[in-house]
């Protein structure tokens, strides 16, 4: 046999094994242990801060109104909330303040209307509107007006359920010759304190505590308010001739008194201002 022919045979046999091999499946083997966990990736870059919304920071850049509310729903149950009115409308208006002397006698008058949202300002949003004066005689003696509307939706998450609350309610204490203070108006056991107002700032402070009847309520009970005012009000500029809007006469003792009731003009002057 010569070289050629064993060569040949040798070829025809890897060949063949080659083959054979290859037609061999082995049993898969277990997979391999787990690679190490990578390394953690590098934190982006911070966003750009988003631009302030203008409207937003206008409304509530007066100061707010604040009702605490003890009372009960229309269906009995007993029940205490606060509702808070921080954003107020761009127009001076429902932010104003006027300051008028007469002789010696002096009377300072506020009128704030809050609300619950700070877009459009159409009525779409609950609301608490407030007038309050503050009136000083010669003597020192003050009195005090005050008169609030409000609306408002009270609600109960947990049981998924709401009331709106409305009432027009005020009152008036003033002095009567040397008997001391009086109160007249829809209201029981007013209290008024912590009354400051800074007329180059603006800012207004002061709280109301009072019950309102439930015939002056939607509520149908009687309902515990007070209401924390802490706000800015804009004095209009005004001819310092000009007197109150409020006629007073002098009385045989020397102190004064209004020949009309303060909160019922701010109630009228209220619904025209809306």
């Amino acid at each position: 046999m010569n070289n050629t022919s064993i060569k040949s045979i040798l070829s025809i046999l890897l060949i063949s094994s080659a083959v054979i091999f290859m037609n061999c499946t082995g049993k898969q083997g277990d997979p391999g242990p787990a690679g190490a966990n990578g390394a953690n990736a590098t934190n982006g870059k911070d966003g750009s801060n988003g631009t302030d919304n203008a409207v937003y920071l206008d409304a509530i850049s007066r100061g707010g109104i604040t009702l605490s509310l003890d009372g009960k729903r229309p269906d009995g149950v007993a029940f205490q909330a606060t509702l808070d009115f921080p954003y107020s409308s761009s127009e001076k208006t429902f932010s104003s303040a006027y300051r008028y002397m007469v002789n010696s006698d002096s009377s300072d008058e506020f009128y704030l209307k809050r609300y619950t949202g700070y877009l459009g300002f159409s009525g779409d949003y609950d609301y608490a509107y407030q007038w309050t004066r503050i009136y000083v005689d010669a003597l020192g003696d003050t009195s005090i007006s005050s008169e609030l509307e409000v609306f408002a939706s009270v609600t109960f998450p947990s049981e998924a359920k709401y009331f709106n609350l409305s009432g027009d309610f005020g009152y008036e204490s003033y002095y009567d010759g040397e008997q001391g203070p009086y109160f007249d108006g829809d209201i029981r056991k007013p209290s008024f304190s912590g009354y400051s107002y800074d007329s180059l700032s603006g800012e207004l402070k002061h709280t109301f505590s009072y019950i309102v009847p439930g015939n002056y309520n939607s509520s149908g009970y009687d309902l515990q308010v007070k209401m924390v005012t802490d706000a800015n009000a804009y004095l209009q500029i005004a001819n310092p001739s000009s007197e109150s809007r409020y006629n007073f006469r002098k009385k045989a003792s020397g102190r004064v008194a209004a020949t009309s009731t303060p909160a019922t003009v701010a109630k009228a002057e209220m619904k025209d201002m809306k």
